[in-house]
C-alpha cells in the first residue's frame, strides 16, 4: 500500500457500521482502510473509512446509490432487523 494516497469517504460514530460500510465497498472491489478518529470536536469517538484517491468517485457513487435507512444501518451494524416482527398468519 506504499505510495497510495487515501481519502476519507465516510465517517460514522459506530465501529460496526464503519466496518459494514467497508465490507460493501470491498464487495465492489474498492480497497478500504478503516481507522478510529482520536476525537471529533464534540469529544465523541468516530470511525472513518478511507479509499484510494483513484477509487474515491466509485465509492461516493456507491453510497449515493445506496441511501441507507436507519433500519438498514442497524442491520449492517448488528445483523438484527429493526422494527416490529412480522407474523405470517396465512397458515
Amino acid at each position: 500500500m506504499e505510495g497510495t494516497h487515501w481519502q476519507p469517504v465516510i465517517s460514522v460514530l459506530d465501529a460496526r457500521v464503519a466496518h459494514s460500510m467497508a465490507d460493501l465497498l470491498e464487495a465492489e472491489l474498492i480497497r478500504v482502510s478503516v481507522t478510529p478518529d482520536s476525537m471529533t470536536t464534540e469529544a465523541v469517538p468516530s470511525w472513518t473509512v478511507f479509499v484510494p484517491v483513484e477509487q474515491l468517485e466509485s465509492a461516493r457513487n456507491l453510497f449515493a446509490r445506496s441511501q441507507f435507512t436507519d433500519s438498514e444501518l442497524t442491520f449492517l451494524a448488528t445483523g438484527e432487523l429493526g422494527g416490529p416482527a412480522k407474523v405470517d398468519d396465512t397458515g
